[in-house]
């Protein structure tokens, strides 16, 4: 069985819900609100699946890696923009 990344199916399709629980997680660890570990216990918790706090470090930080890449800021699915780098 071959790994499936965190927001999408086995078909490579997003999903939804687990991107928009890891983007909002993203802006609460920004947001000093939350560590590494209460982030991923939260979107362990809202999406039902899985995620240690080492992938969700590594999910975040290819996010913000994208986010900063581009001359458009990265938003999320519901318009929220990424584009702070994590302290």
């Amino acid at each position: 069985m071959s790994h499936v990344a965190f927001g999408y199916d086995s078909h490579g399709e997003e999903v939804e819900e687990e991107l928009d629980a890891l983007f909002q997680a993203i802006e609460y660890v920004l947001d000093e609100s939350m560590s590494l570990r209460e982030a991923a216990d939260y979107v362990s918790f809202k999406t039902k699946r899985s995620i240690s706090h080492a992938g969700f470090k590594k999910r975040m930080t290819k996010e913000l890696e994208k986010a900063n890449g581009r001359e458009e800021q990265a938003t999320d699915s519901t318009g929220r923009t990424l584009s702070q780098e994590p302290s």
